[in-house]
């Protein structure tokens, strides 16, 4: 099988002209039907390769929004934890972060 790829890096294919496929060919296909059956050929792999890039592309997308939700599961259970060992310190820490947006946003 052609490997898809050649298909999608520009890699030039040549037509073959008239005198190359002539009518009575060995295969019995006049010019016009070679070089048809050839783009159907083409475009059914150009197809092929396409619909695989698309799954790979989703495949790593999925993987892409699996790493991003236990990451961000795992950061809120910190986050939680140390809200629970030490209220004092987050409530000053959540204050603090408060007064720098207020400060940094406010209208002058």
């Amino acid at each position: 099988m052609i490997d898809p790829d050649q298909y999608l890096s520009g890699t030039r294919h040549e037509i073959p002209t008239k005198s190359q496929t002539a009518p009575g060919s060995p295969n019995g296909n006049t010019s016009a039907q070679a070089v048809g059956s050839r783009f159907a050929n083409a475009a059914g792999q150009a197809r092929d390769a396409i619909s695989n890039r698309a799954d790979n592309a989703a495949a790593m997308a999925g993987e892409a929004a699996d790493f991003v939700q236990d990451t961000t599961l795992s950061i809120r259970d910190a986050v939680q934890d140390a809200i629970e060992r030490q209220p004092f310190t987050a409530v000053v820490v959540a204050a603090g972060l408060g007064l720098f947006a207020g400060f940094l946003f406010a209208r002058r």
